[in-house]
This record gives C-alpha cells, structure tokens and sequence, in this order.
C-alpha cells in the first residue's frame, strides 16, 4: 500500500491517517450540502468503521490544496479502493468538490486508486455511483468501466407499522450458533444460485463475520424445515448513523412461494428497529418480485446506483 505523498500543480495526493477523520467528515458535510446524495456520514459513525478489522482492507486516498506557504490547504477530494485478499475484486469510490471538478483532480485521485488495485492483485474494479451524481457514469466510462447493472436503495420509514413475522406452517426460526457456519454457506449459495450480481466471496465475508468476538448472533436468523435449512436473513445495525440495513435475504427455490420470505423480512426489521428507526435494504431493478414484495411491507424506493465494472488486462493503465 502506498504511503508517499505526490504532489502535482497546485494540491497533493497523499495515503489518508488517523488524524484526517474528522476532515474527511467535514467534506462528506461538505459536499452534501453542494450536491445532495444522501451522504449520512457521522464523526462518531466514520470514526467506529476506520477502527473496524475490515479498515486494513481499505486504500483511502485524499487530494488536498497546497496553500501560498507550501503548506497543506482544504480537503477537495477523497476516494478509496476496498480490496479483501479472498477477492479478485477492488471496490472503488471517489468524490471532488463541485468547484474543484474538472481540474484534474479526480483524474490523478484515480490513477492512483487503479495502480493500487493491480498492486494488490485485483483483476477488476467496480463502482457504484449514485444515479443522482450525473458526472460519475461519464467519467467512469472514460477510463474503460460499463454498466453492468443497476440497485435501488430502498428504505423503511421510522415511523410505518409492520406486523409481527408469522412463521409459515412447516417451518421454524433461529437465530445463528457456532458451528452453523456451513449452514450460512449452504443457504446463501443455493438462494442466489443464478443471480448475475451474486459472488461466492460475499458469502465467505458474512460467514468472517460470524466469528468477530463482537457478533451479535440474532443478526441473522435462519428457516427450517424439519432439518432443512430454508432460508436467511442477516441484519447489520449502523448505531452511530440511525439506520440499519437487511444485508442478505434469501430463500432456497423449492421453498418460495410459502410466505417464508416475507416472516424473514419482518424478523430482520423487527431486529434491527430495537436499536434504530431506519430500516434500509438494497435490490436489483430487475428483481420485480423482491421489490414487489419490500414494498409490501412499506419500503420506498429511495436512491439508484448503477454497478459499474472494469476488467483489468495486464499492463494496461488508463
């Protein structure tokens, strides 16, 4: 991971610390007050993620303006790459001030979060700009990205009633334990078997998850029948933002259309809204029937992105 600052024109691109949190924070402030993406970035919230284990996977790289003295200036931009060493995957997100945009800027912030990704291995990179941020799509497909499909954010007022999860007739609910990590396997590859937007690395992310001392086991509730394992669901809590988020939802084919997604949906909520009012979930536009089915239950459709990829070919550098 490169540390060395390059200094290019009149600002410089330098490996983010520790001690940039807060002004990383502030731009976030920043540039949603400029450019309204639902940003809902807190001091407290950003602070717990940089100090979560999964942080070391993170390149964070940050532009910043050199001031007359040669001294370091404003915060204009701020991008990163999230690389895990059990995926061939770089994850990449980048921001630059409305007024500081087209001065090279995202450009160099960039390259430099594309050459840390062949560094690390990555074969490809992806994106996910929001629909509402009309520079990204373009800029991205400049440098050799393309749409590869498209997610809506969809999120569940605080204050909209559900009813309790009613298990179906035949199945039963409980909660994760130790030693169900091939169970969580299992499910989740057989639920999302033919899924174009599903990864087996996912999979062996959630199941690191469960081992981290921390683990809250009634995050992620499985369904049974007899001993069968039938469905999941897995639930995230974002405590210092307010909001939580249905991460994985998903039922074996020979079991759909029996309510069970539905009763799991409703467990997954009725978890997370013991800690926060939001309750958030994110679906492909092409899956009607999960859509459908959140807007049952009272989801809004909130925000789209689009999934953008890059394959990277050997010595090739845009």
């Amino acid at each position: 991971m490169a540390t060395a600052e390059q200094s290019i024109l009149d600002y410089t691109i330098r490996t983010m610390t520790e001690a940039d949190i807060a002004s990383v924070v502030n731009f976030y402030h920043e540039l949603e007050v400029l450019e309204p993406l639902g940003h809902d970035i807190t001091l407290a919230g950003f602070t717990a993620r940089y100090h979560e284990p999964d942080n070391r996977y993170y390149t964070r790289l940050l532009a910043q303006l050199t001031n007359e003295d040669g001294s370091a200036g404003k915060l204009v931009g701020y991008g990163f790459i999230l690389k895990r060493d059990d995926d061939d995957s770089a994850a990449m997100r980048l921001h630059v001030l409305p007024a500081w945009r087209n001065q090279g800027i995202a450009s160099s912030i960039y390259q430099r979060l594309e050459q840390e990704a062949r560094q690390q291995g990555a074969s490809r990179m992806t994106s996910e700009p929001d629909e509402r941020a009309s520079l990204t799509p373009p800029f991205l497909a400049k440098r050799g990205f393309s749409v590869d499909h498209a997610t809506w954010a969809m999120r569940l007022p605080a204050n909209h009633p559900v009813p309790e999860a009613q298990v179906p007739d035949g199945y039963t609910f409980r909660n994760f334990q130790p030693g169900d990590e091939p169970t969580l396997r299992k499910v989740a590859t057989e639920s999302f078997a033919g899924f174009k937007d599903y990864f087996p690395n996912d999979t062996e992310q959630a199941v690191e998850e469960t081992r981290e001392p921390d683990y809250d086991p009634c995050r992620l509730t499985f369904a049974f029948a007899g001993d069968e394992v039938a469905g999941y669901c897995q639930a995230e809590v974002e405590a210092e933002e307010g909001k939580g988020w249905i991460d994985n939802l998903g039922v074996v084919p020979d079991h759909r259309r029996s309510g069970l997604g539905r009763a799991l949906l409703l467990a997954g909520i009725a978890y997370l809204r013991q800690f926060v009012p939001i309750v958030l979930i994110g679906v492909e536009e092409y899956n009607d029937k999960a859509i459908r089915l959140y807007q049952s239950v009272g989801f809004e459709k909130q925000r789209g992105t689009v999934m953008m990829v890059k394959q990277l070919a050997e010595n090739e550098m845009q």
